[in-house]
């Protein structure tokens, strides 16, 4: 009996797996020269990575769970004249992560850039996806601003997810207007199951049938803005006692802030922690059973979490300094401004008055209704391809 493995799980034969990917390909299916997007690093348990890549199978534009810079260097080596390889980057927080030291993250931040030069020198081009704008608990500041600088310098595009991405960036560095190719976040249509009613995920979580169900999910982080919820859903409690639920779902970090957060939630008689990873059908649970979902994120710039939630028709209470708050959003969402003391209390209130309808639900829906990730996909390879055959068509000229 022979074994077998799916590609990309062993980040040791991240080269070897990618080398048999391209032997079993048949560029005779299209007329277009070939392509390959090197991604890295492979986010595995998130799968923004499959539902952006799902189309590309097949097409004259091949995804290549690269795993680190290194690997894309071999690749390059290996495909030089053979086909345009593409270094896609996507979250650049590895590059410094678990550095003791500034030394050892400054380093880390310049063998990074010089193989990232050494890329481009083998003829390779370079597309960023910014899913943040710094990493949001970093140590090195300023060397992550300085790096994410020196990508943008380097990247023939930057894709953006949010229209705010360039002015929400600009005060850490600048994208340039002609350097960016925007793609928004795709949907979860058709990744999760949804086949529970809300009946049903309430009596399995305890919560009454009558109540207005706020939910937060995701793993617990500091910047996620978890304290900030607790005491204004406290207050919201307080004047609205038992007609209101929080429902925390999700791991929670080690830091103390969030494990003070995690004590004080754990006794609160109006909230229900869910701690621990979800599965497929506990997501499909906590969504189900929730009417709004929060997001007083200090930071953002994108959020799959938002997506998730507006598939599922659940609207959002926002900040107003977010990248997801966009004009037109308000018949799906209660913004507030973070500089307020009063601020996300009130957007809770006016959630519970506003949003807690079947045509609120109905807006969420309607927001991502054309952002499934099959037409992402497609989108995404169309934009990906004509910027890469326009800088051909350039060379050539």
């Amino acid at each position: 009996m022979m074994l077998t493995r799916p590609i990309g799980r062993d980040r040791r034969m991240a080269f070897e797996d990618s080398v048999r990917l391209l032997e079993r390909l048949d560029w005779s299916a299209t007329d277009m020269p070939p392509s390959v997007l090197a991604y890295s690093p492979i986010a595995w348990g998130n799968p923004f990575q499959s539902m952006l890549y799902q189309g590309l199978h097949g097409s004259s534009l091949l995804p290549l769970p690269a795993d680190d810079i290194d690997t894309t260097l071999k690749l390059a080596r290996e495909l030089r004249g053979a086909a345009q390889v593409v270094a896609h980057l996507h979250w650049l927080n590895v590059v410094m992560a678990r550095t003791s030291t500034r030394g050892e993250a400054e380093s880390r931040l310049n063998a990074f850039v010089d193989k990232l030069d050494e890329v481009r020198a083998l003829g390779a081009e370079v597309l960023w996806t910014v899913h943040n704008i710094v990493p949001h608990e970093s140590r090195w500041p300023d060397l992550e601003v300085r790096l994410r600088q020196a990508v943008v310098e380097r990247a023939g595009r930057v894709h953006a997810m949010s229209s705010r991405t360039r002015e929400l960036c600009l005060p850490y560095f600048d994208i340039p207007e002609d350097k960016i190719l925007h793609v928004p976040h795709p949907s979860y249509a058709g990744y999760y199951p949804s086949w529970m009613s809300r009946d049903q995920a309430r009596a399995e979580l305890g919560i009454p049938a009558h109540a207005t169900v706020f939910l937060t999910f995701g793993r617990l982080l500091p910047y996620k803005g978890s304290p900030e919820l607790l005491e204004a859903f406290t207050r919201l409690a307080l004047e609205r006692p038992g007609q209101v639920v929080l429902l925390v779902a999700g791991r929670m970090g080690e830091d103390a802030e969030t494990q003070a957060f995690y004590r004080r939630a754990a006794t609160h008689t109006e909230v229900l922690v869910a701690e621990g990873q979800a599965y497929d059908e506990d997501v499909m649970r906590y969504y189900t059973a929730a009417d709004v979902c929060a997001y007083p994120y200090r930071r953002s710039l994108n959020s799959g979490a938002l997506a998730l939630g507006l598939t599922y028709g659940r609207p959002a209470v926002l900040p107003e300094h977010s990248g997801e708050n966009e004009p037109g959003q308000s018949a799906w969402a209660a913004t507030y401004d973070s500089d307020d003391p009063d601020g996300l209390f009130g957007a809770l209130r006016d959630a519970c008055d506003r949003l807690v309808t079947e045509p609120a639900r109905q807006a969420a829906r309607d927001a991502v209704a054309n952002l499934s990730p099959a037409h992402v996909s497609a989108r995404f390879h169309d934009e990906v391809r004509g910027w890469l055959t326009s800088r051909a068509g350039a060379e050539v000229s």
